[in-house]
């Protein structure tokens, strides 16, 4: 596959494929995507959690790991905000997407920021997601319950606000699932069904929903899918078997081991969802 946009690459995703976002938390996480992705060209999102954004900005320099990291089919996005001046600066930092997240306001204030949002983009190739309904769970900072999202709000925010990638809240949740039951797909198939054209959706919350889901999800309209609990959750399981009988620690063979095992976990996601879809 040779190098195209991130527009070009969620539109032209048929009705049996999504692509894979992952929220990085670290240079490990970050690197070990990045290295995967140019060693088999496959595209793939480093996505970054307003909270985790602002760590890699301290540390190493929001420019910095552009420069160095998104190359090839790896495409930067930002998750959940509703900092504007975050927003603004990874649209500068040359973000191939960012997320306004206003789905705890009323629709109408909704509306409202995800337009001043979407002004931050012009002139550039930063496309915005929105979000109408409210995904649930606790993540990095991010709070809310469930709230499965209305089709008439859903279409009166997108026809508003024509953003470039939406999320719908149909019962998902960030986190560990307590119960997956209220889960209602249908809910993509109703709002594409009705809005007339292929608009990219995303489903977040993915970590933990049944392959069943996943896939009407992805037939349904859903060209982004997001993981984060299943990436921290393997990140636990490697240190915990990292460290035992371990006196001292070695930093290059940490680095060595933690990436390797990261890539087979980021190419099982891949290699599961891509059969997955076909």
């Amino acid at each position: 596959m040779g190098i195209k946009s991130f527009k070009a690459v969620l539109n032209n995703f048929n009705s049996r494929q999504a692509l894979l976002a992952f929220n990085v938390q670290n240079i490990y996480h970050l690197a070990a995507l990045c290295e995967l992705s140019n060693q088999e060209n496959i595209p793939i999102i480093a996505q970054f959690s307003v909270r985790y954004i602002k760590l890699f900005d301290v540390v190493y320099g929001l420019e910095n790991i552009v420069n160095r990291y998104k190359k090839g089919q790896v495409f930067f996005h930002l998750d959940h905000c509703k900092e504007f001046d975050v927003l603004e600066k990874c649209v500068k930092a040359n973000f191939d997407g960012i997320m306004y997240d206003g789905s705890d306001l009323d629709l109408k204030e909704n509306i409202y920021n995800t337009l001043m949002a979407k002004r931050l983009t012009e002139n550039s190739n930063c496309l915005l997601e929105g979000e109408v309904g409210r995904i649930g769970g606790e993540e990095d900072g991010i709070v809310g319950n469930v709230n499965l999202v209305n089709v008439d709000d859903a279409l009166l925010y997108y026809n508003e606000t024509n953003v470039d990638i939406l999320a719908l809240g149909i019962g998902n949740a960030h986190g560990v699932y307590k119960d997956t039951s209220v889960v209602d797909v249908s809910i993509l198939k109703k709002f594409n069904d009705r809005i007339g054209k292929k608009l990219p959706l995303v489903l977040h919350g993915t970590s933990g929903l049944n392959d069943k889901i996943v896939h009407e999800a992805i037939t349904y309209g859903v060209r982004k899918i997001n993981f984060s609990t299943d990436l921290k959750v393997a990140s636990i399981s490697f240190n915990q078997s990292y460290f035992i009988g371990k006196t001292v620690f070695d930093e290059t063979s940490y680095f060595k081991e933690y990436t390797l095992y990261l890539k087979e976990f980021y190419h099982n996601h891949i290699k599961k969802y891509s059969i997955l879809c076909i």
